[in-house]
């Protein structure tokens, strides 16, 4: 198991032990400096490789040694989101969310691709990129908004640029070309559905601060405690389930497992709903 803390420490483990396998810090390894809420994303395992979003382009350790295999600069500030890996003609490549730009790199050696610069206040780029074919989708909150980029030729052009999901820290979810997200209107969370192609809003529901897909549905955690399942359906907003699950603020992706629904809460609280149907 891989996991890497707020201060920068990757960690590998021994899943069934929990015995520490190896521990470096990345943010050291590169020579960077940790961003201000610290590093926000989740290493991510690609063949031999643990990638990072650290430094200016991110950087990779060998998952067996936490040996560094490669690095970028480290002048610019990195972003909070994970890396999101995907093929070219002839290796894979990773797309990362920097504090001010999406970035390309070569996944085996960090040899630079491709920029779209993305400015954010706070420099919080935090939403995973999402790829589809040859079309790149990136948002932000705190009134950014988002933008579909597609690959030609003469690199990056933008398909469009609005406000219509302005994805603060939660990733949105791409489920038969729509997006379902958070929207951030910096009065409340609101979930919503966007056509990937256009930008157009479908609908907008409940105020939801994180949500997961699974068999065709949303499970979507309401940020002041409900827990809904959403049907991931553009034809219209149709809540399939709800319950109360705290009685404090929580902003934490759901997450499920063998039929339970895990949640935490903002106090710490952690909530497990059997959805099994046993």
């Amino acid at each position: 198991m891989y996991a890497v803390s707020k201060s920068g420490w990757a960690h590998c483990l021994e899943a069934a032990t929990g015995k520490h396998k190896w521990r470096v810090n990345v943010l050291r390894a590169v020579g960077a400096k940790m961003p201000q809420w610290g590093i926000g994303s989740s290493p991510l395992v690609l063949g031999k490789l643990l990638l990072f979003n650290a430094g200016a382009s991110g950087a990779a350790l060998n998952k067996g040694t936490g040996a560094l295999v490669w690095k970028s600069p480290a002048g610019k500030k990195a972003g909070y989101s994970t890396p999101v890996p995907y093929r070219t003609d002839s290796s894979y490549a990773v797309a990362l969310f920097t504090g001010t730009e999406a970035v390309g790199v070569n996944a085996a050696n960090g040899q630079f691709y491709w920029r779209y610069p993305w400015e954010t206040r706070y420099d919080v780029n935090a939403a995973d990129i999402i790829i589809s074919g040859r079309a790149i989708f990136i948002s932000s909150g705190y009134g950014r908004g988002c933008s579909l980029l597609r690959f030609t030729n003469d690199g990056l052009k933008p398909v469009y640029e609005n406000k219509n999901l302005r994805a603060q820290y939660n990733s949105p979810v791409l489920i038969g070309g729509h997006l379902y997200g958070i929207d951030d209107d910096a009065r409340r969370f609101t979930l919503k559905c966007v056509e990937l192609a256009t930008g157009k809003v479908k609908w907008k529901g409940d105020n939801i601060a994180a949500l997961m897909s699974a068999d065709g549905k949303l499970i979507c955690q309401g940020e002041t405690g409900e827990l809904y399942i959403v049907a991931a359906d553009p034809s219209g907003y149709k809540k399939l389930a709800e319950t109360k699950v705290f009685r404090e603020p929580s902003w934490a992706t759901p997450v499920l497992a063998d039929g339970r629904i895990y949640t935490r809460g903002h106090k710490g609280t952690v909530v497990c709903v059997d959805v099994s149907g046993k």
